[in-house]
């Protein structure tokens, strides 16, 4: 239940099973980035890249049903007020940093396909060669995502 509308929890923990998958997806290609599998690396960030857009899609769905449901930023009509608003909030602010991270593994997957880190070749993330630190730090960011995600999960679906 999320504000008193039935969500399946199955829903929610698919969602958390996806994000956390895609954590391990990452951390691979991150390995294989500095071993320079640049291929392995790119098909890992691409996976990476669709468990973040499978777990997009859901919480669309999820939203949809609350909406249909009656649940609104500006009203609940099954509790506090307020739980729209703070729900809406921090679930569409988390989803904004998913899609914004999965836009940059589209991005750095090709680079990484096309030896961009290798050759050097001048663009966003690859102004000097053996630049994979880059992939590195969008594993971090990855990473942040998805542990916002379980605090944001057990604060609104367990508690």
């Amino acid at each position: 239940h999320v504000g008193h509308v039935s969500v399946p929890l199955l829903l929610i923990a698919i969602m958390t099973f996806i994000l956390i998958s895609s954590s391990g997806t990452m951390a691979l290609a991150v390995k294989y980035g500095y071993e320079r599998n640049r291929k392995m690396c790119a098909i890992l960030m691409l996976a990476t890249a669709v468990f973040g857009a499978s777990f997009v899609g859901m919480q669309a769905f999820e939203w949809t049903k609350l909406i249909m449901e009656g649940v609104r930023p500006w009203e609940n009509p099954f509790g506090a007020p307020q739980f729209g608003s703070i729900f809406f909030m921090v679930t569409g602010f988390h989803g904004t940093h998913v899609t914004i991270g999965v836009i940059f593994l589209f991005i750095m997957a090709r680079k990484a396909w096309r030896g961009d880190f290798d050759t050097g070749r001048r663009g966003f993330f690859t102004s000097q060669k053996s630049n994979y630190e880059a992939i590195e730090i969008m594993g971090l960011y990855w990473h942040f995502v998805d542990l916002v995600w379980v605090f944001i999960f057990a604060f609104f679906y367990l508690w």
